[in-house]
C-alpha cells in the first residue's frame, strides 16, 4: 500500500511539473532585460524589445506606433521623469507557441529607491525569428 501511495504521489508531482507554465521563465528573463535597459535610460535598447510594427499606449498619450516612434517616446522620459523602475511579476498566458499575453505591474522609484508610484500593464509578446518581442504594450 505504501508503494502505491509513493507511486501516486510521484505521478502527481510529474503531472504538476508538466503543467508548469513555460511563459513564466521566458517572461522573467525578458522583463529583467527590459527593465535593465529602462534603468540604464537606453531608449534604443528599450525600443529594441518591440517589433517594427508595435503599438504602445502610455498613460495620457495616444497610441504610439512603430519602433522608431516608440524609441522617441522612451527617449523623452527615460532618466528624466523617473529614476528607476521595477517589474512586478503577474500573470502570463501562452495561447500559442509564439505568443504570450502578460498582465503584470511596475513600480517607479525615486533616486533613493523609494516607491513613488506604479501601475499595471498588459503586453502581447510574439516570438519573431527566435526572439520574444513586444507587439502591444498598454499601461496605466
Amino acid at each position: 500500500m505504501k508503494s502505491i501511495f509513493i507511486l501516486a504521489l510521484s505521478l502527481s508531482c510529474a503531472a504538476t511539473a508538466a503543467l508548469a507554465n513555460p511563459a513564466n521563465d521566458i517572461m522573467s528573463e525578458r522583463n529583467a532585460e527590459f527593465f535593465e535597459a529602462v534603468n540604464a535610460a537606453d531608449a534604443d535598447a528599450v525600443a529594441g524589445f518591440y517589433t517594427e510594427d508595435a503599438k504602445i499606449g502610455p498613460p495620457g498619450e495616444g497610441i504610439i506606433s512603430g519602433r522608431e516612434a516608440i524609441a522617441e517616446y522612451w527617449d523623452s522620459i527615460l532618466g528624466k521623469e523617473i529614476a528607476a523602475a521595477r517589474h512586478v511579476p503577474g500573470d502570463y498566458e501562452m495561447p500559442s507557441e509564439d505568443m504570450i499575453v502578460e498582465m503584470s505591474g511596475y513600480e517607479l522609484l525615486d533616486a533613493d529607491g523609494n516607491v513613488m508610484g506604479g501601475g499595471r500593464a498588459i503586453l502581447t509578446w510574439r516570438k519573431v525569428d527566435g526572439e520574444w518581442m513586444i507587439t502591444r504594450d498598454l499601461w496605466n
